[in-house]
């Protein structure tokens, strides 16, 4: 018995190929939804689909919102790109038994985000064999092995959680800025981030004003950067919008991200203190029940340290719970 072809199989056919595939440009999206439309309308030729991409959108984003599912997006930080991504809305049970990793493994990405977020110098970015060397941090009852860790790095990375660059730094993936987006926020001490002065969002990878001394509090995305540059006129420098100091349109800029690393040189940490929450902390607790903020020097966001207490200062940072958020790709 032959199924009737509708239009509302134009919705689920882009449901499924933005599922199978997780995190896509915008533009692979527009691809997918015009695609699901071919097929439908060359199967039930006269029917009428929405030609409308915002409006096809809206109405999918509404019929995912009862389900507690939605598609969002976000701007990649290096070539200012949008990128979308079905993302799960909520914290429960349910949504705990939707990941293939074990509770071991979620707590070997927690470990490897919350490196990555208070890495010193704003380079929000640590080298493999750093990451490998966190399993030896886990609790007695997780313990992973070098060569496990560096297969759960790679499965990271292809899911999109995390991003490891040519120099072999592991980095924020931009499914994790969007799927862990609000979590990062509401669990990081405000030090420990900084926000684009333009759009507001996150900065991983970014520019930092040199303005007062180095003091300036500026951050910007190079993509907002850019856009920024070209308002202003294309040539010469922008003027900061805080401390009015011009910036340089090409070089000679304090970088955000990997960029700020050198080569054979790594920023020191200093030793992390161990107390009762992270040898108490479940792998299924919820972002609502978050730890007390610990105390941080006002160093991002805030007064810039010296060089001397950048190569010495490791921030304080919170735990990283991302069980709720890591589900399971269906194509894996």
């Amino acid at each position: 018995m032959s199924t009737k072809i509708s239009a509302s199989d134009v919705d689920r056919l882009f449901l499924q190929a933005l599922m199978s595939r997780r995190v896509v440009s915008e533009d692979v999206a527009k691809l997918l939804w015009q695609s699901a439309r071919d097929t439908v309308e060359e199967l039930n030729q006269g029917i009428e689909t929405d030609a409308n991409w915002n409006t096809f959108l809206g109405r999918i984003k509404g019929k995912l919102e009862p389900l507690n599912l939605d598609i969002k997006n976000a701007q990649d930080e290096e070539t200012g790109e949008t990128v979308m991504a079905f993302t799960n809305l909520v914290d429960d049970a349910v949504a705990q038994h939707g990941t293939d990793y074990t509770a071991a493994e979620i707590a070997y990405f927690k470990q490897v985000m919350e490196h990555i977020l208070t890495a010193p110098n704003e380079s929000y970015s640590i080298r493999s064999t750093e990451a490998v060397n966190l399993v030896s941090q886990l609790r007695s009852d997780q313990k992973l092995t070098r060569n496990h860790a560096e297969e759960l790095l790679s499965s990271f990375v292809a899911r999109g959680w995390l991003s490891q660059s040519t120099r072999g730094r592991y980095s924020v993936g931009t499914r994790s800025m969007i799927e862990l987006h609000s979590y990062i926020e509401n669990n990081c001490d405000e030090e420990d981030l900084v926000k684009c002065h333009i759009c507001d969002d996150v900065v991983f990878k970014g520019y930092q004003c040199r303005g007062d001394n180095g003091k300036c509090a500026v951050r910007i995305h190079k993509p907002c950067y850019n856009k920024w540059k070209t308002r202003s006129g294309g040539g010469g420098s922008c003027v900061c919008m805080d401390c009015r100091q011009p910036w340089p349109t090409t070089g000679s800029f304090k970088l955000i991200g990997e960029d700020a690393v050198r080569d054979g040189f790594e920023p020191r940490r200093r030793p992390r203190a161990r107390g009762s929450d992270d040898e108490e902390e479940a792998p299924s607790q919820k972002p609502s029940q978050k730890p007390p903020k610990k105390k941080t020097k006002q160093r991002r966001g805030g007064r810039a340290a010296s060089p001397e207490e950048e190569e010495a200062e490791e921030p304080e940072s919170e735990e990283i719970d991302v069980n709720d958020e890591m589900e399971e790709d269906e194509d894996d």
